[in-house]
């Protein structure tokens, strides 16, 4: 695996206590794979994810946790477009 892109409904400062994207990070930096995470949105302290292993954050969207619901698939492969453009183009 070159690249490991995972999802979360939220990140935030729980995020580092009680979600998968946690365990996923660990595994990630012991294996030395590139990690990109899609939550739907972002909470506080979502950047302490970088720490861990956790290369990049795109969220769904930046508008309100109401809208997405509407728009799911559009978010998701408009975020998706981004995180392999940073991949392909190394940023």
């Amino acid at each position: 695996t070159d690249l490991i892109i995972t999802g979360e409904g939220r990140v935030d400062e729980q995020t580092m206590y009680a979600k998968g994207i946690y365990a996923l990070a660990q595994l990630a930096s012991k294996y030395q794979k590139p990690l990109l995470a899609i939550p739907g949105s972002l909470g506080a302290k979502y950047t302490s994810l970088h720490q861990v292993g956790v290369g990049t954050i795109i969220p769904l969207s930046f508008v309100s946790l109401s809208e997405i619901p509407k728009n799911t698939s559009k978010l998701l492969t408009d975020a998706t477009e981004q995180v392999m453009r940073c991949f392909f183009f190394r940023l």
